[in-house]
């Protein structure tokens, strides 16, 4: 597997069978499912650390298969006409992580959670 020039490989979720490609940074599109792509990109990180990004249900997801060690949350008090809510049930999603750290700057409170 080519590794990028920034260091990182990146695993693109989706419907649609694509090559790989690149312009500095290689991006793989996966079909298979976040397993597969979570399995891809253990692979080539080579013992580093994986990063997880995308919406609520992407991280959802990751979070129901047990997938994730560690969250990140920036939390922003604004409404917006739409979306989703990455936690439907906190005390259920969260119920295998502890709340490791909250640092809040004016109204954006980021919180880190480690899996028990």
């Amino acid at each position: 597997m080519p590794h990028s020039v920034l260091g990182a490989n990146c695993f693109i979720l989706g419907r649609l069978k694509r090559d790989p490609s690149s312009n500095g940074t290689v991006f793989y599109f996966v079909t298979d499912g976040i397993k597969k792509a979570h399995e891809m990109a253990l692979e080539a990180a080579t013992g580093k650390d994986v990063r997880v990004g995308g919406g609520a249900q992407t991280i959802q997801q990751f979070m129901a298969a047990d997938l994730l060690d560690e969250l990140h949350v920036a939390r922003i008090p604004i409404k917006l006409n739409g979306g989703e809510l990455l936690f439907l049930d906190p005390k259920v999603q969260l119920k295998n992580y502890h709340q490791a750290s909250e640092v809040v700057s004016g109204s954006i409170a980021h919180e880190n959670y480690l899996r028990n």
